[in-house]
């Protein structure tokens, strides 16, 4: 497998989906399970850059499937991508986990239950 098609398989896993593999032409990266419309990409450039056309190709591809967009990019040899998404969707992922881990996380001296 290439390193490309490796580093979509890891990331959509991770994601809790699959790779779409070559059927995957119009759509993300991902099986329709993934949350976000995603765009993996390699790069051999320091940074590694987030260009602006993987940008446009993932805002496509979530506009087409009514998801979020994601895009993934990891330098050559990265085992560390880095995630790129719209700043707004970001924030509200950080308030719902915030208001989550609220509900779930009881403070200390609070008795659950009977």
């Amino acid at each position: 497998m290439t390193a490309w098609k490796d580093l979509e398989l890891r990331v959509c896993r991770a994601l809790g989906g699959e790779r779409r593999g070559p059927t995957g032409r119009q759509k993300s990266d991902c099986t329709d399970d993934v949350p976000f419309a995603v765009q993996v990409k390699r790069s051999r450039r320091v940074g590694p850059p987030v260009l602006s056309k993987w940008i446009l190709q993932a805002r496509e591809d979530a506009r087409k499937e009514r998801k979020p967009w994601l895009v993934v990019v990891a330098g050559h040899n990265d085992r560390k991508p880095v995630v790129c998404q719209d700043f707004w969707s970001f924030v509200a992922d950080q308030n719902e986990l915030k208001r989550l881990r609220e509900l779930l996380v009881q403070p200390e001296g609070v008795v659950s239950g009977g």
